[in-house]
Order: structure tokens, then C-alpha cells, then sequence
């Protein structure tokens, strides 16, 4: 039962894959313990469109290890941050919010928070994971900045004891000129 998630968090690898107009050369996946036998698994692909640079695109999901299935997104932020799905997307965008209007967010485009735009972003479960830091979503190259400004992963509901707060920059990967 167990088989896939547990081969999902051991996989990182270095490959080429050309599928049209674009090659990712990097993929790695991530699995941290978020509650009871709930794995949060960060996926981060570097994928280059027709120019040498490349974007990074993170996404998440969550796995029960007790039967070996993916789990349900809504059942994840119930059942192991104790609020409704609606209720995490109203901190995901008031955490995004914070992010892209902080001072320190060169690159950043604050009149790209439209309410289209966020919830856009917030309803897509698979841009949520769990970490020690607690509930992150990643927001993407060129949406709420500059392409240069790259992916940002963001704190939305900070886990027990963590030393960040919701709206902080926890980005693993540090491609951007402005970092």
C-alpha cells in the first residue's frame, strides 16, 4: 500500500525531458511529517521554455501513509490545521498579500493582487505542502512579479514552535537576481 508515496518521497533526480516547447533538467520531491500518518511532499521541477533560462514550478501534496493514497486537500487543512478550505485560502491570500507588498520583495508587482489573481492562486490545492515551517503555497514565476522574481513559497499557517510567521518567504531555491 505504501509503495507509491514512499517511492514519490525518495525520488530526486537530474534529467532531461523534452515534451514541445518545454524541458525540465531538474525535478526533485520532498516528504515532511505534518500530522499523524499525513506527508506533505514538495515537488520542485526547473523547466526551461525556448530560452536558456530556466523557472522553477513548486508544487505540493499531501499522502496518507496509512493506506497509501493521496489525500484530500480539504480533509488536510481540517483534519491537520483545524480550518475550513475556505479558511486557508483567506490566509493564503492575506499571507501572499504580505509577501509581495513586503519592502524587501524586489521584483514584486503589488498591483498584480487582484482578487481575480488570488483566488486563482489559492484554489489550486496542488501549490499547498506541508513543512516543519507549517501549511506553505507557492506562488509561481511571473505572477505576482517580475519573471526574474521567480517562484516564492509562502508561509500560510506557521506550525507549533516555528520561527516564521504567515506572509514569510521560506523559498527553498534561490534563482533570483533580486535575492
Amino acid at each position: 500500500k505504501k509503495g507509491a508515496a514512499e517511492k514519490l518521497l525518495s525520488e530526486s533526480a537530474s534529467v532531461t525531458q523534452d515534451n514541445g516547447n518545454q524541458m525540465t533538467t531538474e525535478y526533485s520531491a520532498t516528504g515532511t511529517a505534518v500530522g499523524g500518518s499525513i506527508v506533505g511532499v514538495r515537488t520542485a521541477r526547473l523547466s526551461h521554455q525556448t530560452t536558456t533560462r530556466g523557472f522553477w514550478r513548486i508544487t505540493g501534496e499531501f499522502w496518507d501513509l496509512s493506506c497509501g493514497k493521496k489525500a484530500s486537500f480539504s480533509d488536510v487543512c481540517q483534519g491537520v490545521y483545524g480550518k475550513s478550505r475556505d479558511e486557508v485560502s483567506a490566509l493564503a491570500a492575506q499571507a501572499i498579500a504580505k509577501c509581495v507588498n513586503a519592502p524587501d520583495s524586489k521584483g514584486s508587482f503589488p498591483d498584480q493582487l487582484t482578487s481575480d489573481n488570488l483566488s486563482e492562486t489559492v484554489s489550486d490545492d496542488s501549490r499547498y505542502y506541508g513543512t516543519p515551517d507549517g501549511l506553505v503555497i507557492a506562488i509561481w514565476a511571473g505572477e505576482y512579479g517580475c519573471m526574474a522574481w521567480d517562484a516564492h513559497e509562502i508561509v500560510v499557517i506557521p506550525a507549533a514552535g516555528s520561527s516564521h510567521a504567515a506572509g514569510d518567504d521560506v523559498t527553498a531555491i534561490s534563482y533570483s537576481p533580486y535575492s
